[in-house]
């Protein structure tokens, strides 16, 4: 494991048993503190691509949408018969970027044929079907130098029950596992920010825990090295 250190609520640096990302760079003003724009805390539950899809953007998929409880995580029961060309009106997709679905499905017959449709913004779309009666795992990435126009919903069967779990929609090529969508734990993050790591972001620090007691562990030398191509710069 590499040692790294937590942050304190006033920006010091404290030695602990974290994990960074290779060529993480961290600086020290002369006081001991973070010489960065802002530190953003998140619950570690949210560790991951940053899930666009909420609770209540499923809901609406469809008036017949229901959350039910199950021992397979986030899950939501709806007929087959949704069809809708846009299931996340309030999401605007970034221009020429990808984006991941992933989820889990059981559908009450292999006829319902079922599926999602990812339209383009120059006309094409593509789909993905998923109507397995046994419990299946789906993941399903965007096309490459593609702007989404809309994601939706159609079927081939009307009226055979579909049961999905932890569904999430996240930017990226890469499927990370299931998280809930931040606004769905009550938070509030900016757009841009589409995923949840201990690591520099923009100009900002993102870490899952602040340290209030500053006697906890000790402030690093400067220019310490923790592992190779992983520094942490400052002043004791």
């Amino acid at each position: 494991m590499i040692t790294i250190a937590r942050i304190t609520a006033d920006k010091k640096l404290l030695l602990a048993d974290e994990i960074v990302e290779d060529n993480t760079k961290i600086r020290l003003d002369s006081d001991g503190r973070l010489d960065i724009d802002e530190i953003i805390e998140y619950p570690a539950e949210l560790e991951g691509g940053r899930n666009l899809a909420t609770k209540e953007s499923i809901l609406n998929w469809h008036s017949g949408v229901t959350e039910i409880s199950s021992e397979y995580g986030s899950s939501f029961k709806y007929s087959s018969g949704i069809v809708k060309d846009n299931i996340f009106p309030d999401l605007d997709f970034e221009a020429n970027a990808q984006y991941t679905i992933s989820f889990k499905s059981i559908v009450e017959d292999t006829a319902c044929w079922v599926r999602f449709r990812v339209y383009y913004t120059d006309g094409t779309y593509e789909q993905f079907y998923y109507n397995t009666t046994e419990l299946t795992s789906h993941i399903f990435t965007t096309k490459e130098n593609k702007t989404i126009d809309s994601i939706g919903h159609t079927y081939g069967n009307v009226g055979y029950n579909v049961i999905i779990y932890n569904f999430k929609l996240e930017k990226g090529s890469q499927a990370t596992p299931w998280t809930p969508a931040p606004e769905d734990l009550g938070l509030s993050y900016s757009d841009d920010i589409d995923s949840f790591g201990t690591k520099l972001f923009e100009g900002r620090l993102m870490v899952s825990e602040l340290i209030e007691d500053c006697s906890f562990g000790n402030i690093l030398d400067f220019g310490e090295i923790l592992e190779d191509n992983v520094r942490i710069g400052g002043y004791k």
